[in-house]
């Protein structure tokens, strides 16, 4: 009997994880955009997930300088910890995890790309990798990489990704630099 009561509760709390998850996704906030250097947003997530057991997490920066951008800051932050803690949980429990992130800019964007040696994702997955309620996780609600995309979107920001199966998978997020910076 206690076993099907804790297998109830933790039925019951990945529901309303769930359910706050889709409460959050219909009403994101509107984004309180400002100028912001995204290095400091990218190591601030880094530093979070370094810990990891079994996951090697790399940061190289080939940015020429600042690369500020104008948008939500807390909600970039969200982004970056959400794909970062997405490439961890393809990563096979028998896989020694490698992860690199990557800061590069253009004269008129930043691209931040973060690559995992994870399963990958076959055509199928592909296709509805960012289609709200759509997971490959066993718990989770499916929003994560919709919200991402919505957030890069409103901040005039672009994501796209490359995967093989069984070899990883790799999210570019593409943010225009500031424009003050280039008038």
């Amino acid at each position: 009997m206690l076993h099907v009561t804790s297998t109830l509760i933790e039925q019951i709390d990945t529901l309303s994880n769930i359910a706050t998850e889709f409460s959050n996704f219909a009403k994101m906030p509107k984004a309180q955009n400002s100028s912001f250097e995204l290095f400091p947003v990218i190591i601030s997530n880094v530093d979070l997930y370094k810990e990891t057991e079994n996951i090697n997490i790399n940061f190289i920066d080939l940015s020429s300088g600042a690369c500020e951008v104008y948008a939500d800051r807390e909600q970039l932050i969200r982004v970056f910890s959400n794909l970062i803690k997405n490439a961890i949980q393809s990563i096979p429990p028998s896989r020694k995890g490698e992860i690199t992130i990557t800061l590069s800019q253009t004269n008129y964007d930043a691209i931040v790309k973060i690559e995992d040696n994870g399963t990958g994702m076959d055509e199928e997955v592909k296709a509805r990798v960012f289609t709200p309620n759509f997971t490959t996780k066993s718990a989770g609600s499916g929003l994560g990489l919709a919200m991402v995309k919505n957030i890069l979107e409103s901040s005039g920001g672009k994501i796209s990704f490359d995967s093989s199966p069984g070899v990883g998978t790799v999210f570019q997020v593409t943010l225009p630099l500031n424009k003050s910076n280039h008038e």
